[in-house]
């Protein structure tokens, strides 16, 4: 076979070696997009412009792999985001940026979530490098966030509270990245009405200039800042006409509500809301997977600057916390429109499942769990006939596909890994000790996490089992 062979003499202890283009044997079979890697036991990769080897032993004969390149966006919450990490970059490097493929500038997070605090998907890219698959991430998580609430949106049917805080609509006006939201929406006889006047939230804002927000000074955030609460409803229910047009206010104490559809057919009904669907215009109140969805689309490389192809473009939606405790339905409601949102852009959807809670429990996680494969931890699941796949379905969307199936417009929705399956419910060791509601992994935690996707992440990535 062809391909780079050293001895272990030409690699100095403790050393890399890096091999240029001109360095590289039969550049016609490299030109073509195969590559051989040289293996130094378990540490070895291409990116496709450069050969890194790192010393050690168990230099053997070069394997051949085929290099791709792929754009991932993540989109999930503070664990995805990677606010869980220690700040220290120096000493926890394979989350803040590529050790694998450094000329091309692999940094977590590379586009959209500014605080660089790391991430699992960082080092997770690393695993996929050595496989010769190249990833462009995008980190549009958003932390906090919860797949029902602040990235598919709902109405309350009748369910409008007495001196009750909500939010209110606001539109960008902060600049460095801000874009708004939407208002909380309630459904009242017949009428979908908006919250326009209200409590005002922050998400997604990367500035090198302090902009202030409720008195306080933000240089950037990507997750959710809940605003003053000061704004509440009126103690009784004032009158929501049946015959209201779009565009009529109802003044409700210092809420001001506004009708936004005389109709109802443009949202899902569920257990006593209406989950908006990924066509709807209320749909995605945050712009948290219109914003992602951008990206990915233009997105390329650093050596061709040309969008990836859509067959190369991916979502990875990874939630968790957020969602636990609510119904299994509306969780599958809410996951199945995020997944037909990016699928019907022609992105391949990767949906998983975030670590475990210890605080949280077992119960609200397996409440989850069943949504994908039709049970809890305990069940054997069934993903490909599982609520979510059996939903997308009825959509039109196909269900889960495993990785060997060839892919088209439609049921382009794969199913990755569960966290809370693959690392189960023992992990204190993997958990940062204090935070809020141990929800957030620590380093070895990262790594496990890591490691976990990386072997599904190639078979998708590859079309191949």
């Amino acid at each position: 076979m062809p391909g780079l062979y050293l001895d272990q003499a030409s690699l100095p202890a403790g050393t890399v070696q890096v091999f240029q283009e001109t360095d590289k044997p039969d550049p016609k079979v490299l030109g073509g997009r195969n590559c051989y890697v040289v293996e130094s036991g378990t540490k070895y990769w291409s990116n496709g412009e450069e050969w890194l080897v790192e010393a050690g032993s168990g230099l053997g004969a070069s394997r051949e792999v085929t290099y791709i390149t792929v754009a991932l966006g993540i989109l999930g919450q503070s664990n995805e985001l990677g606010a869980t990490c220690n700040f220290n970059a120096t000493a926890n490097k394979y989350f803040y940026g590529s050790a694998a493929a450094p000329s091309q500038g692999i940094f977590e997070p590379v586009k959209l979530a500014p605080q660089g605090f790391g991430s699992m998907f960082t080092y997770a890219a690393d695993l996929l490098a050595r496989d010769g698959i190249s990833v462009r991430l995008m980190n549009g998580s958003l932390g906090g966030a919860s797949m029902l609430n602040e990235f598919t949106g709902f109405a309350w049917v009748a369910g409008r509270a007495n001196s009750t805080n909500y939010r209110g609509k606001r539109t960008a006006s902060l600049g460095a990245g801000d874009l708004g939201h939407r208002g909380d929406f309630v459904f009242e006889n017949g009428r979908l009405y908006e919250c326009t006047v209200g409590r005002s939230d922050l998400a997604f804002l990367d500035s090198l200039t302090p902009i202030m927000f409720n008195g306080v000074p933000y240089y950037s955030t990507s997750s959710i800042v809940r605003g003053a609460a000061a704004a509440l409803t009126a103690a009784s229910k004032p009158t929501f006409s049946a015959s209201a047009i779009v565009g009529d206010t109802v003044v409700d104490g210092a809420i001001t509500w506004t009708c936004v559809s005389s109709t109802t057919t443009a949202v899902d009904h569920g257990n006593g809301l209406f989950v908006f669907k990924y066509d709807d215009s209320n749909f995605d109140p945050y712009y948290a997977c219109a914003r992602l969805a951008t990206e990915l689309v233009k997105y390329g490389n650093d050596n061709n600057p040309a969008p990836l192809s859509p067959r190369n473009q991916y979502v990875y939606l990874q939630n968790g916390q957020s969602d636990a405790g609510i119904l299994s339905a509306l969780y599958t409601r809410a996951v199945a429109q995020v997944a037909a949102y990016f699928s019907n852009k022609r992105i391949s959807v990767i949906c998983g499942l975030s670590v475990f809670s210890t605080t949280i429990g077992q119960a609200a996680y397996d409440t989850l769990e069943t949504s994908f494969g039709g049970g809890g931890l305990a069940s054997t699941p069934d993903y490909i006939n599982g609520p979510i796949s059996t939903m997308l379905s009825s959509m039109g969307f196909g269900k889960f596909k495993n990785p060997s199936d060839v892919d088209g417009f439609f049921g382009n929705i794969y199913f990755g890994t569960s966290l809370y399956r693959a690392l189960g419910t023992s992990i204190d060791g993997l958990l940062y000790p204090n935070g809020p509601a141990r929800i957030h992994v620590n380093s070895s935690g990262m790594v496990a996490c890591a490691k976990a996707l990386a072997p599904r992440l190639s078979k998708i990535l590859r079309r191949s089992d």
